[in-house]
């Protein structure tokens, strides 16, 4: 049987708003900063990737040790109830399983332990200069799926992409499939090869 590849961001795996990225922030203190920024991305958003150099620059307040507590935390109080249950579903059919993701690498470190994801590559930040150590934006994100899909010997036809943003576009070009749940932006709905309003396990599952 063939290898095939799936990949997502982080939402899958966490209630509905999560966006770990910003809220971790936000929870140590930097809500008016965030907030701020996240308007910028909004406004800017179509013309290329923006805000992870000033997401590295927040971060950098804080030490490693401090963000990864409160990592922890935020995940264990935002998970998803029932994603094991649909990672085994997935796995059952035959896929390999990886995140791609801007959001902070010791985030993605949890997932991954917790759902024995097959790889999960995010954004490494050096929090003591405050500056980006590896930045994870739209254009590295399908990079990096090249690279996994060429190391694991899988064709294009047989990668899955579930995404619901402009950050996502690049990866879905390398993918046979993409997967759209809940996008608002009429950029990404237009591009989904299955467009789901809200998310559907039933019809996510049977599309794979």
């Amino acid at each position: 049987m063939e290898s095939k590849l799936f990949v997502t961001g982080v939402k899958i795996f966490l209630k509905n708003g999560s966006n770990p990225i910003s809220d971790i922030l936000i929870r140590l203190g930097k809500k008016d900063e965030v907030e701020a920024l996240l308007k910028e991305y909004e406004e800017k958003k179509h013309k290329g990737p923006f805000g992870l150099e000033q997401m590295a620059k927040f971060y950098g307040e804080f030490s490693e040790s401090e963000v990864k507590e409160e990592a922890e935390k935020y995940v264990s109080e935002n998970l998803k109830e029932g994603t094991k249950e649909l990672v085994k579903n997935i796995k059952q059919k035959g896929y390999i399983i990886g995140v791609i993701s801007a959001n902070p690498q010791l985030v993605l470190d949890i997932l991954k332990k917790e759902f024995s994801l097959d790889f999960a590559v995010g954004t490494e930040f050096d929090f003591e200069k405050g500056e980006l150590k590896s930045k994870v934006d739209r254009f590295k994100k399908a990079e990096i799926l090249n690279q996994k899909a060429k190391e694991l010997g899988i064709d294009k036809e047989n990668i899955v992409v579930l995404g619901s943003s402009v950050s996502d576009l690049p990866m879905a070009e390398n993918a046979g499939k993409f997967i759209v749940a809940g996008a608002k932006d009429e950029a990404v709905r237009q591009q989904a090869d299955v467009l789901m309003e809200s998310w559907e396990e039933e019809l996510f599952l049977k599309e794979l």
